[in-house]
């Protein structure tokens, strides 16, 4: 990522080198959003202490992926995948079924509008741009089309990908609306799928849903790790011994660069609790930045290195910002918004006051 949003400004080496360090972040930040995701789910149906979870839920992914490599990725993302989707459905179908219907359903969400009232408006946008932050600027997304077989299958595959969530994406919201409506005093929107498998569905039909929860959660950590390594090893590793890892050691070296990465993931994961919560600050802080400067970069052709610095620069310290105002916090819902609007502005005039990209004067 960092070489093909460098390109963008004439190849510039520290775009490069300071777009690594925020990939890196960003990865380790999506990591530790699944081990907290993951560790819910141990941790409900256990009830051990949920800091051990996390680190059972870690040491999980981590083993298979250490050993495997991206090949095992691949191949328990498409195992993961089917479990997911296939599990999501039945209990979607079931939820439907045991609350009296699809009328009944939304009979219930009705209600939770009206016990928990809706959102400011500001604060639904805030999430959905935050969430659309979070695909465009996703590493492991790139990481993927990067390694792909060819433009065309990329294009088909994302095209596959991207119809597929829209049509999931009714699913975890049916089965939530569900598990309030079967227990309105349930603590956390983050218990609801694990109530629904332990505390409402037959036996079977829950384990099955515990299975498709833990698989979510891993397939998509696995990808992750696997993009931070390997920003670390090309990017990282180049900035700073002045060349490329030694080809008798790459495999050794991914594999304690991964460790190191599932280790700082970890870290980040034990100190949350709310998943929404921790996903809607990781990608303020870190990837906001990234994609402004990839649609810039993409998009305009006078964007140039001081731009895509300052750009990256500035969402991060906006997003920063906002952990000590409550007031803004209040107001927005969460920091993407102005840290999107501000760094595209820092962008656009720090290019204007700095001489063009030799790339830029060429076109």
């Amino acid at each position: 990522m960092g070489g093909e949003l460098s390109s963008y400004v004439g190849g510039s080496e520290n775009v490069r080198q300071i777009v690594s360090i925020f990939v890196v972040l960003s990865s380790i930040g999506w990591l530790g959003a699944h081990i907290l995701g993951g560790a819910k789910y141990l941790q409900f149906i256990t009830g051990m202490n949920p800091q051990l979870c996390k680190s059972l839920i870690a040491l999980g992914f981590g083993i298979y992926v250490i050993i495997g490599g991206y090949r095992a990725v691949v191949w328990t993302d498409s195992i993961q995948a089917i479990l997911l989707f296939a599990g999501f459905l039945m209990t979607a179908i079931l939820c439907i079924q045991l609350s009296g219907g699809w009328e009944s359903i939304q009979s219930q969400a009705h209600e939770l509008n009206k016990l928990n009232g809706n959102p400011p408006i500001l604060h639904s946008i805030s999430l959905i741009v935050t969430i659309a932050v979070g695909i465009l600027g996703a590493p492991s997304f790139r990481q993927r089309i990067y390694s792909g077989e060819s433009v065309i299958s990329i294009r088909k595959a994302f095209v596959l990908s991207g119809g597929l969530f829209l049509v999931f994406s009714i699913l975890p919201v049916t089965i939530g609306i569900a598990a309030f409506g079967a227990n309105p005093d349930l603590e956390s929107a983050d218990l609801a799928f694990p109530h629904m498998a332990m505390k409402v569905l037959p036996v079977w039909a829950g384990i099955i849903v515990i299975v498709s929860g833990i698989s979510a959660t891993l397939s998509s950590a696995s990808s992750d790790a696997i993009a931070a390594t390997g920003t670390i090893l090309k990017d990282i590793h180049l900035a700073l011994f002045k060349k490329v890892p030694n080809p008798e050691r790459i495999i050794a070296n991914s594999r304690y660069a991964l460790a190191g990465t599932i280790l700082l993931a970890l870290v980040m994961a034990m100190s949350s609790d709310s998943i929404i919560g921790y996903i809607e600050k990781m990608i303020s802080l870190f990837m906001s930045g990234l994609t402004m400067t990839a649609l810039l970069g993409k998009l305009w052709p006078r964007f140039n290195a001081s731009g895509a610095i300052s750009t990256i620069v500035v969402a991060f310290f906006v997003a920063l910002s906002f952990e000590w105002n409550a007031a803004w916090r209040l107001f927005w819902g969460n920091a993407c918004l102005p840290s999107l609007m501000l760094s595209g502005f820092a962008g656009i005039v720090v290019s204007l006051l700095t001489p063009p990209d030799v790339q830029c004067v060429d076109d």
